[in-house]
């Protein structure tokens, strides 16, 4: 039992329990298979079940300073961490009778860390809704891909697939309704969300979603080049063998630490060399395994209007940039003395961060030349503290708005109900301070800070204004998962107005801050914000 956040009315939790087989010997990197039924009664209070291995946040920072045996934890090195396939349950009435809508949280990180701990549900208890947070495999372990039958890609996608299953047969043994599901994701867990609405494999297993920075349009949502990645984290876990079958054996029989510790060995050098580093960590186009998530990329899904549209809120936060010009900062610029380099700030500032993007400029200089006209400014150029605030709206618009707004487009045209926010709250804590500690730069409204006011997080505390925003917020998503509305005539949100639907390209769009407002044209507004405010140079 547990006590909500702000009415205080107690709540079930259930912790640790198993969706699926253990994903171990000849399941790794397969597809899971249904749980089995156990013995006995489940211990689901104190046992939260393994997180999937992983270097976690905090061997992110170690890895990138050089540490890298530093980066994997005594948990991931446990001979039973890949058991990992558990989910964690809140609900305010266990009785079969409340059919409670459900809602599905897929939790961020990159697709290489995280875990359903992360995320307490006390917030959302204070609602008649019913929370569920799953795992899912992580890293190498859950998208490796070799494009064959044994190692073919998106593990750790159809271990999503097969929660959301686990909740159609059980949920409403925890008072949940099956036939009432949102899913909702933020980050990876976003892209997840946006994919699990393409892949057919989904079909009927929930009704609507919310994805939160992030969509299977974003340009790090799929690896289009697996298996280069696969025989590099292969030869870096002392798999050598190049030949198809050796190496497969290798990799199936490889020590959890040595795979996860290969992977983060190799995506260190791909930062270091100024690229994204999603091969090997991220989905996949498959061309083969019994069981396919994905068979063709998310655009051509899009354009091909193969999928079913379903009510939908998509956003994104002011300041999404902010993190990948972190990651590039100290990753690459400040490491090769390049901050002060008039004649790199000049022009192959901007192919790097396009590269980094994964934007590939075959046009000569065109695309160079256009980006700095637009974002960074020809008289700043040479000066990367002027040429800063583009940069971040540069990053935000090719890593998450664009790709948020694109999603938007898609589904709208389809007719189906469609809310797109943007969250500027500047809180009193910042997922930015908790991964990038060391930046020398605000993060201002950074990637994630939204979380801290959803759930209830490790080491963040909140104060009296970041708790009437996050009531204000969960009440907004609250309405959706029950209505299909964040703001239904029957609940109206106090300080919050009406939230239009969002039907065509300048159409209205939410504001999420401490006064919240309904804006127009989403694509002009929110796409300049650092530059109009001369953020982050001119931050309070």
């Amino acid at each position: 039992m547990g006590n909500s956040f702000i009415s205080d009315r107690q709540f079930y939790h259930f912790r640790g329990v198993p969706f699926a087989k253990p994903p171990v010997d000849d399941l790794r990197f397969k597809a899971p298979q249904p749980v089995e039924p156990w013995a006995g009664v489940l211990d689901a209070h104190s046992n939260f079940g393994h997180r999937c291995p992983q270097a976690g946040p905090a061997g992110l920072v170690a890895t990138w300073q050089g540490t890298l045996e530093e980066s994997l934890d005594a948990e991931s090195r446990a001979e039973e961490a890949e058991d990992c396939l558990f989910l964690q349950i809140y609900s305010p009435n266990i009785d079969p009778a409340a059919n409670l809508p459900v809602v599905v949280f897929i939790h961020g990180g990159a697709f290489m860390t995280g875990s359903s701990r992360l995320f307490g549900g006390n917030k959302f208890m204070d609602h008649d809704v019913v929370l569920v947070v799953p795992h899912y495999r992580l890293g190498p372990l859950g998208f490796l891909s070799l494009h064959t039958d044994e190692i073919p890609g998106n593990a750790g996608m159809l271990d999503q697939v097969e929660a959301l299953r686990w909740v159609q047969k059980y949920i409403s043994y925890f008072g949940g309704n099956p036939n009432q599901v949102t899913l909702m994701g933020e980050s990876a867990g976003a892209v997840s969300t946006s994919l699990l609405n393409l892949s057919p494999l989904s079909t009927g297993l929930f009704q609507q979603y919310i994805t939160q920075s992030g969509t299977a349009l974003a340009n790090w949502a799929v690896d289009t080049d697996p298996i280069n990645a696969a025989i590099e984290i292969g030869r870096r876990a002392n798999c050598t063998d190049s030949e198809i079958n050796a190496l497969t054996a290798c990799l199936k029989t490889a020590s959890v630490s040595d795979l996860v510790l290969a992977y983060m060995g190799y995506l260190t050098s791909e930062v270091q060399e100024g690229r994204n580093g999603i091969g090997g960590s991220a989905p996949v186009i498959q061309q083969a395994g019994a069981v396919r998530f994905l068979e063709k990329s998310p655009r051509e899904i899009f354009a091909s209007g193969e999928y079913s549209a379903k009510p939908a809120i998509f956003g994104g936060n002011k300041h999404e940039g902010t993190m990948p010009l972190h990651f590039m900062y100290g990753n690459y610029l400040k490491p090769n003395d390049l901050l002060e380099d008039e004649q790199f700030m000049s022009r192959e500032v901007t192919r790097l961060f396009l590269n980094f993007l994964g934007i590939h400029n075959d046009q000569g200089d065109t695309l160079a030349i256009g980006v700095e006209d637009t974002y960074l400014g020809r008289d700043k150029m040479g000066n990367f503290t002027l040429i800063m605030p583009g940069l971040i709206d540069l990053s935000s618009n090719i890593h998450i708005k664009g790709p948020t707004f694109g999603n938007a487009e898609y589904n709208a045209a389809k007719g189906a109900p469609t809310y797109l926010y943007s969250f500027h709250f500047d809180g009193s804590r910042s997922m930015f301070s908790y991964i990038a500690p060391l930046s020398p730069f605000p993060g201002g409204v950074a990637h994630g800070n939204e979380m801290i006011l959803q759930f209830s997080m490790p080491t963040f505390s909140t104060n009296e204004q970041d708790d009437i925003v996050s009531n204000q917020l969960i009440t907004l998503w609250v309405n959706f998962i029950k209505y299909g509305n964040p703001t239904p005539a029957e609940n109206p949100v106090d300080g919050i107005p009406t939230w239009p639907l969002w039907t065509i390209r300048k159409g209205p769009y939410m504001v999420i801050n401490s006064t919240s407002s309904v804006m127009q044209d989403f694509s002009r507004t929110e796409y300049f914000v650092a530059i109009n405010e001369d953020f982050p140079n001119n931050y309070q």
